[in-house]
């Protein structure tokens, strides 16, 4: 069926008109009655050139208002949190919501795979599963208490996605590459965008979450795994853009960094806890830019800035944090300092070590502005 106008009486008795498209959705309306129906069919006129195979249907004479089908609302998500007070050349945009349609639950055996692939659409999640991948824009996921997904990943090109809550092994959003070609070749097109994670349980193997893309958010989560809980990179030439991280727990093993971003441009990590036995619990490198850490908590390992050939970081700024340090890990920057990180703003921290006597350790080189913290007695970190 074509798309169609609709002229029709409303409540009070004036005319108007409305185009429904070939799926039945209101596209367009009138906006306003009219006394002289031939007003309503001149705006029918005039819009009807934009559409030209669109019908006219009308039903004046049927005395009935066709109440238009209610849009897709977004999924119900957390107010944006508050951050705090951001340097000026930091704006974060936050992920756009989902906009939901319809729900559909997921009850599989012998925890098989499943696949998201209808848009506007909730999942409800219940039962354990071993795989989902999400496949379309425009989804959320809902996991049942004491329901497990072994691992969730996150197509190219998807955008617009919801995890909300539930227990899983592991999140991860694609690699925008093509790994058929040799050399594989990489589009920045198919970096997936707008993924608000929120509430979710992750205790992984090997990785946590495994991110790039643009506008990221990962919200009151908890986070456990063998070696990254939280990766950012794999984007070759360009840049993962505007990652959140708010009032999460972040738990690493050990072996590799709690918090790792590898070419992020614009970032907020703030308020939360990230511990590591003997890595580094905030590591920025590559390409990033303007990487905000305020106000959060670094349990047994400090932080790693541009200390690998061929990174160029632009600002970091970290400040009002409190660092429980017993481990060598407490400040690891660009030798020489200034060469691959080139403003490194520092103030208001507070260390807990009978290890470390200073911080920075080092004069601080031209572009940096790194205020020596307060160097307490060691104490534990107590939840």
């Amino acid at each position: 069926m074509p798309a169609s106008f609709e002229i029709y009486n409303d409540g009070s008795g004036e005319t108007r008109w409305l185009l429904r498209a070939a799926n039945g959705r209101v596209i367009a309306d009138s906006g306003e009655g009219y006394a002289d129906k031939a007003d309503a069919v001149h705006g029918v006129d005039l819009v009807r050139g934009l559409t030209p195979f669109a019908t006219v249907e009308d039903l004046t004479g049927e005395g009935e208002d066709p109440a238009p089908e209610p849009t897709p609302t977004p999924t119900p998500g957390p107010e944006r949190y508050d951050l705090g007070e951001l340097p000026a050349e930091l704006e974060i945009r936050w992920p756009d919501l989902p906009t939901i349609e319809r729900e559909e639950t997921i009850t599989v055996t012998d925890g098989d795979a499943v696949r998201c692939d209808q848009p506007h659409t909730r999942y409800l999640i219940q039962t354990d599963v071993d795989r989902v991948t999400v496949a379309a824009s425009d989804v959320a996921l809902a996991v049942a208490d004491d329901v497990r997904v072994g691992s969730a990943y996150v197509e190219r090109e998807v955008a617009r996605v919801h995890f909300d809550g539930g227990r899983y092994g592991g999140i991860e959003l694609a690699v925008p590459a093509d790994f058929t070609t040799d050399p594989p070749t990489w589009h920045e097109p198919w970096l997936v965008e707008d993924v608000l994670i929120e509430g979710v349980d992750i205790d992984a193997a090997d990785r946590g979450l495994t991110l790039r893309g643009k506008r990221i958010a990962v919200l009151g989560s908890r986070i456990h795994a063998r070696h990254y809980p939280l990766w950012v990179g794999d984007t070759n030439e360009f840049c993962s853009e505007d990652l959140v991280v708010v009032d999460n727990e972040l738990v690493a093993e050990g072996p590799e960094a709690t918090l790792r971003m590898v070419s992020v441009q614009r970032s907020a990590v703030v308020d939360n806890v990230l511990s590591n036995p003997q890595k580094h619990n905030y590591r920025v490198e590559g390409r990033s830019d303007l990487a905000f850490a305020a106000r959060n908590t670094l349990v047994d390992a400090g932080l790693m800035l541009a200390s690998q050939s061929g990174d160029d970081v632009g600002t970091v700024w970290f400040q009002d944090n409190v660092l429980h340090a017993q481990t060598e890990s407490l400040l690891k920057v660009d030798e020489p300092p200034g060469t691959k990180l080139r403003r490194f703003v520092a103030s208001g921290n507070t260390i807990y070590s009978d290890r470390h006597g200073c911080f920075l350790c080092i004069d601080a080189p031209a572009g940096w502005d790194v205020s020596e913290p307060r160097i307490q007695p060691y104490q534990p970190y107590r939840s």
